[in-house]
């Protein structure tokens, strides 16, 4: 069964890792954007093609498991692992599509670290935007603590540290 199934998951991989690259290459473009302080439309334009690659991915993960199941293996790392072994016993060249898995895994923790440090960036340029209404609305600051949920509580009052 994995000579016919080995061509669909090389295929599978392959687009995969042109799925990935995209992203990465959408978080860049949303981390400059960030940076250079230009968000109006083009910040929203990029926010709806990361969702569209990322339903893509998550297609591509289903379909991955799912040659994984025709197998009879997990869906998961060491799944995928058993399967290139199993097609590299049956004279498979496995080559490509190990060489293609393996930067699809370091390009996607890569694109997990970038897609944190920008919604916290995203998180940062929000609190700023409310604070400034707030002063433009008039009403008083007030002081944010975390709880031990790790939410966000907020005093109505400010406490004094020192008088003179």
């Amino acid at each position: 069964m994995i000579n016919k199934t080995f061509p669909i998951a090389e295929k599978l991989i392959s687009n995969g890792l042109s799925l990935s690259r995209t992203l990465f290459q959408a978080l860049q473009d949303e981390s400059q954007l960030l940076i250079n302080q230009d968000k109006d439309k083009k910040l929203d334009a990029i926010t709806q093609h990361k969702q569209h690659l990322i339903g893509e991915i998550s297609q591509f993960t289903q379909q991955i498991g799912q040659v994984l199941q025709t197998e009879q293996l997990n869906a998961d790392k060491n799944g995928l692992a058993t399967y290139f072994e199993r097609a590299k016993a049956a004279s498979l060249d496995t080559q490509k599509a190990e060489q293609n898995w393996q930067e699809l895994i370091i390009l996607s923790e890569k694109a997990r670290d970038l897609n944190n440090q920008n919604g916290a960036g995203i998180e940062l340029l929000l609190r700023h935007t409310r604070l400034s209404l707030n002063i433009l609305k008039g009403k008083p600051q007030s002081v944010h603590t975390y709880g031990r949920d790790g939410s966000t509580q907020a005093d109505a009052g400010t406490n004094t540290l020192y008088t003179a």
